[in-house]
């Protein structure tokens, strides 16, 4: 009889419908390094030190791997490297879009590149993302200059 109503009161409980909740995951924080590493003004010496080479490579829309024709680019900026100079890599975006992938766009676009940098060279690299802050342009019409990634080295 026991053995009965254990299992009478296991099969109520256990024949309750479990309710799904579907989960949707928060977007990661963006590590953010020391903004006066990635300032890009021409001519500019942060901290006594002069910002040697710049470079700039562009993306597609909603893309974070660059064309074939922007591998030359990339290919010819290591050759002007020595192995001691310190590489930021910032990634930047249109404003299509929200903030926050945009920030994560940029940021996969900066880790696409130093993936691409590492195969050549081992320097230090810093990477991060500007996101659609520091725009170039607002203008829709040139959006396409926004899409890219800052190379420099100090």
């Amino acid at each position: 009889m026991r053995t009965l109503i254990l299992i009478i009161l296991l099969t109520i409980c256990c024949s309750k419908k479990v309710k799904k909740v579907q989960v949707t995951p928060e977007p990661q924080a963006v590590e953010m390094v020391d903004p006066v590493v990635f300032d890009f003004a021409p001519e500019k010496v942060v901290e006594g030190i002069p910002v040697i080479i710049k470079e700039t490579v562009y993306f597609d829309f909603d893309k974070d791997i660059f064309n074939e024709d922007q591998v030359k680019k990339v290919v010819d900026f290591t050759l002007k490297l020595k192995p001691n100079q310190v590489i930021s890599v910032v990634g930047g975006c249109c404003p299509i879009g929200t903030y926050v992938y945009n920030k994560d766009l940029g940021y996969r676009r900066a880790k696409y590149v130093q993936f691409f940098l590492s195969k050549f060279i081992k320097n230090e690299m810093l990477i991060d993302s500007y996101g659609e802050d520091n725009l170039i342009t607002a203008d829709p019409n040139y959006y396409h200059l926004n899409r890219r990634v800052k190379i420099v080295t100090r």
